[in-house]
């Protein structure tokens, strides 16, 4: 560490607990209860009551009444808002990603390994987990730590709605190859990281706005857990 500066702040509580809740530990319904929580988290129980709050404004847990706090059940349309929003960055993340980093580009190709690995052992949470991982790995090629976090709670929604599909592997095992066939067409040759150039500021990046734009359009897979089964993000329809 230099002279001077500030040493690395630990995970906050709140971001403790969304990692959890985002690795599948904790389905919706779940009660967190606080001596417990703040005995595990080794945290004082008003520090995990603030941590509470900014879950709670989050949308990833709720206030019962004389019951405690619980982890939410989504709504139908709340499930489509945050399809939406996955839709929107994650697009975006693959214009982005014609000038991403090759330690960037491996990560993501870890991401899918990791998948691969989980369906083999058939551990089809972790498979969801991975998952989830990869979609971060596309957002963060934007390069805005503002809309990683952002991504992060909302990937952390999805988990919670991942619930709703009655069959996890039949959920999850078609958008393994998706996603791998995604991570091939982001690693060809000529998506190299151009000089003098910075993720959110090159001119290519600039103008891929949308599903309309090329290849993004085609390579970015969505679920529709309302139905419980896989749905194309490529060419949206409108709804009424």
């Amino acid at each position: 560490m230099h002279p001077g500066s500030a040493p690395a702040l630990p995970p906050s509580v709140a971001t403790r607990l969304r990692t959890v809740i985002l690795n599948g530990e904790l389905a919706p319904g779940t009660f967190l209860r606080e001596v417990e929580w703040a005995k595990r988290l080794n945290v004082s129980r008003n520090t995990l009551r603030e941590a509470m709050r900014d879950l709670i404004a989050q949308g990833l847990v709720e206030h019962r009444p004389h019951h405690g706090v619980a982890i939410r059940s989504l709504m139908e349309i709340e499930i489509r808002e945050i399809y939406a929003i996955r839709m929107t960055l994650e697009l975006r993340g693959v214009c982005h990603s014609a000038y991403a980093s090759v330690d960037q580009m491996n990560t993501l190709i870890a991401q899918v390994g990791a998948m691969q690995e989980a369906a083999r052992i058939d551990d089809w949470n972790e498979v969801a987990t991975a998952s989830l991982r990869f979609h971060r790995q596309i957002v963060s090629f934007i390069g805005s730590p503002r809309l990683n976090d952002l991504f992060t709670s909302v990937a952390t929604q999805a988990r919670l709605a991942f619930s709703y599909a009655p069959d996890m592997r039949r959920f999850q095992e078609p958008w393994i190859a998706r996603d791998s066939q995604t991570t091939r067409r982001q690693s060809r040759p000529n998506l190299q990281e151009k000089p003098n150039e910075t993720p959110g500021h090159q001119s290519g990046a600039a103008g891929c706005a949308g599903p309309q734009s090329g290849r993004s359009g085609d390579l970015l897979p969505g679920r529709d857990i309302a139905t419980a089964r896989p749905a194309r993000l490529s060419r949206p329809s409108r709804r009424s």
